[in-house]
């Protein structure tokens, strides 16, 4: 039995908030170690302003996004007996095929490829408009510990790769 998540069950299970959530709906069907997705591809989305003027076009990073969103909803349901945080830590044979625009449907299938010896989970992902192919890839996750995105101490003092740009790039 598959469990159906709505756009604000997402947003808490990922957290993830608008405007970055690309899915508006995912079933995760973990016994078949898949999950399928929407995402309503609207006029409005914040990155048709500037992407581009005149002839928008859904960028392909976040054709990427939705597809790693719905591959972590459903290794987080694959894998509760992890500890730690699940990161993207890879993604391989990314294509884009088709142009994603506004009024278009997103469809995003995830399939699970298992666990490999690093204890990296791998996921084939796709995304599908109109029945067609849009993009694909591969993309991997893995668990770290809560301790690890920690922040630095504030200092005051600029990190020294800072310093080594000094009049640089301004």
């Amino acid at each position: 039995m598959g469990t159906c998540y709505s756009y604000a069950e997402l947003a808490g299970l990922l957290g993830i908030k608008a405007p970055l959530l690309m899915l508006d709906r995912l079933e995760v069907l973990p016994e078949s170690a898949e999950a399928h997705g929407r995402k309503m591809v609207s006029n409005n989305e914040f990155m048709f302003a500037g992407h581009f003027p005149g002839q928008p076009v859904m960028p392909g990073v976040l054709q990427v996004a939705a597809m790693a969103q719905a591959a972590k909803a459903l290794l987080l349901q694959l894998a509760p007996q992890e500890s730690g945080t699940a990161v993207l830590v890879s993604m391989e044979k990314v294509k884009f095929r088709k142009p994603v625009l506004p009024g278009m449907v997103l469809a995003i299938a995830v399939q699970s490829s298992g666990r490999d010896d690093q204890g990296r989970y791998q996921f084939q992902v796709k995304n599908s408009v109109e029945g067609e192919l849009a993009s694909s890839g591969n993309v991997s996750f893995k668990f770290f510990a809560e301790d690890y995105f920690r922040p630095l101490p504030a200092s005051g003092k600029a990190c020294p790769w800072q310093d080594s740009l000094q009049g640089e790039y301004c």
